[in-house]
């Protein structure tokens, strides 16, 4: 097949690659065609994060612009103009989609082209594009949120098939575009990758840790609620219990701008966090088997985490390590009586103690993840692709 993807994304620059098409799309490029629209959002930020081995890049003309959104706005044309090029000129197979924009000119010019379509639901859109504008006023953020509601909608209808990261998402995509057709891909994992073993004691040694460790893996998003963390530390350390977080990712902000820092700060919990910056994919193990848990500080009351899922709720359990997070029922499908979760400072503070002084069996807490392995995601959206052919 020809392939042809229009990522969500910078393929190979943003500061916080998600892995979900890069795992899939560079597997699938092994035995097809996989050709990838490269939006140069990031090109000025440094050294590339994501390096392609088996897709090819396609570069749209460029006005580069810093801000996300204005690139899109301000590229948009030049983007359509491309694929609809790449269309004729590549005999592309299937066009698969996860951009709000982009994909609606991908989509018409498919349409012409009579190219099938595969529209990927990696989140909740209308509630992540707001994320772009962390600091509009209700109105505006209102708009943004109306405006990519309205996108989200004509995509789903446009394509042929939908494919969403969790079972939720497609609950409600099903809702939206009963006439669709609408699959469960889910988010996968690397189980050669993230699996359990002893903690390295050299790393305990570099990074100066004495005491039990929690790990939080990711950006720090507005989606998050770092304050119960916060303050279920804080009653921790009043309590005389030893434990710190280490937070491994890339924010926005240096630490001094960081709103998480300062709280850090306001609390004097600086002894009990640690910002250890990005760190290469396949190292992430490491600092996790350290834990006693992963954290998945997400803010239940928004729509975009309760319809998430997560690769690092995955990837902890792939590495044998129960998982903090709130009350989520997505959540709670796959991490059953592992996920350990609260509601509040005080139930989370309760939680990591019953993790510190539990024998949990690793390879127990590893065993339903293998189902979710990267292997099995990508040889599933590629028989969804071959029968869409068929």
């Amino acid at each position: 097949m020809n392939i042809l993807l229009i990522p969500n994304n910078d393929w190979i620059n943003h500061p916080v690659p998600a892995q979900r098409h890069y795992k899939i799309f560079e597997k699938l490029g092994r035995k097809h065609k996989v050709y990838v629209i490269q939006f140069d959002i990031f090109k000025r930020r440094g050294k590339p994060t994501h390096t392609p081995k088996s897709t090819r890049l396609i570069r749209p003309f460029t006005i580069h612009v810093s801000d996300p959104a204005q690139f899109y706005m301000v590229n948009l044309l030049f983007q359509g103009k491309k694929i609809f090029s790449a269309m004729r000129e590549l005999n592309i197979d299937v066009v698969f989609g996860s951009n709000l924009a982009v994909c609606s000119l991908g989509f018409e010019a498919a349409k012409r082209c009579g190219v099938k379509r595969i529209f990927d639901l990696s989140d909740f859109f209308p509630a992540s594009a707001q994320a772009y504008f962390p600091n509009a006023n209700m109105i505006s953020a209102s708009i943004i949120y109306s405006l990519a509601m309205l996108i989200t909608k004509y995509n789903v209808r446009n394509a042929d098939v939908c494919t969403t990261c969790s079972s939720t998402l497609r609950e409600y995509t099903m809702h939206i575009a009963p006439k669709t057709r609408v699959e469960h891909l889910p988010n996968g994992v690397d189980t050669k990758v993230f699996a359990p073993k002893s903690p390295s004691e050299s790393l305990r040694d570099e990074l100066g840790i004495e005491d039990e460790v929690l790990v939080y893996v990711g950006s720090i998003e507005s989606w998050m609620n770092f304050n119960i963390v916060l303050d279920a530390i804080s009653i921790l350390k009043r309590e005389g219990a030893k434990i710190q977080l280490l937070i491994i990712g890339r924010s926005i902000y240096s630490n001094e701008e960081n709103p998480l820092f300062q709280a850090i700060v306001k609390r004097g919990l600086q002894h009990q966090i640690k910002f250890l910056g990005y760190k290469p994919y396949e190292s992430l193990p490491d600092f996790i088997n350290l834990s006693i848990g992963g954290l998945l500080p997400f803010e239940a009351s928004s729509l975009l985490t309760q319809m998430a899922f997560p690769n690092k709720l995955l990837e902890y359990l792939a590495c044998g390590k129960p998982v903090f997070a709130p009350p989520m029922k997505e959540l709670k499908k796959v991490g059953g009586k592992y996920l350990l979760e609260y509601t509040s400072p005080k139930s989370l503070a309760s939680q990591i103690k019953k993790a510190i002084s539990s024998d949990y069996d690793p390879e127990e807490i590893r065993k339903p993840i293998l189902g979710y392995d990267w292997d099995i995601i990508a040889d599933k959206l590629e028989v969804l692709m071959q029968e869409l052919l068929r």
